[in-house]
């Protein structure tokens, strides 16, 4: 799990984004890191978010076929975060999760914003990455450049697992 993520103990993602921080909020940035079962398997997922205890925008689908342990990233954008967000990641065939970390994109906040939410505690300050830039930059080939910015905003720090 790259630096900057915050890594996820039972599997399950949850917090409360206020209604100001939704505003300024770009997306979320999950990653997964999953084992690869028995040789060559085509891996298939199902993610599966709710947002205030309603469903939301669910993914399912194939990654491919792997042979060795992996690595992916996710980004979802911020028209399903506002509210009470949980969720969970399941592989339903080929894998089994190793580990999961998501981090939170947002504008740069106000002062005001970020002693609200250290004051009311309703997410790890830790999870909220403050970038103006365009997270369909970090897509594809550019999730390399978004691990070391987080790295360096963590204090370059190595990869954890």
């Amino acid at each position: 799990m790259p630096k900057g993520f915050v890594l996820v103990e039972d599997g399950t993602i949850s917090f409360k984004a206020s209604q100001d921080l939704y505003k300024k909020s770009v997306g979320l940035y999950l990653c997964v890191v999953f084992d690869v079962e028995d040789g060559e398997k085509e891996v298939s997922f199902d993610i599966v978010p709710s947002v205030n205890g309603q469903r939301r925008n669910e993914k399912s689908g194939t990654l491919g076929l792997f042979d060795t342990d992996h690595m992916w990233f996710q980004f979802f954008k911020p028209n399903v975060l506002w509210g009470f967000l949980e969720g969970a990641v399941d592989f339903v065939a080929g894998a089994t999760l190793k580990s999961l970390g998501y981090v939170m994109q947002s504008d740069p906040l106000e002062d005001a914003l970020k002693v609200e939410l250290e004051k009311n505690r309703l997410m790890d300050p830790a999870s909220l990455f403050e970038d103006n830039g365009n997270p369909w930059g970090y897509g594809s080939s550019g999730w390399k450049r978004l691990c070391k910015k987080l790295e360096h905003m963590h204090g370059g720090r190595d990869l954890i697992y």
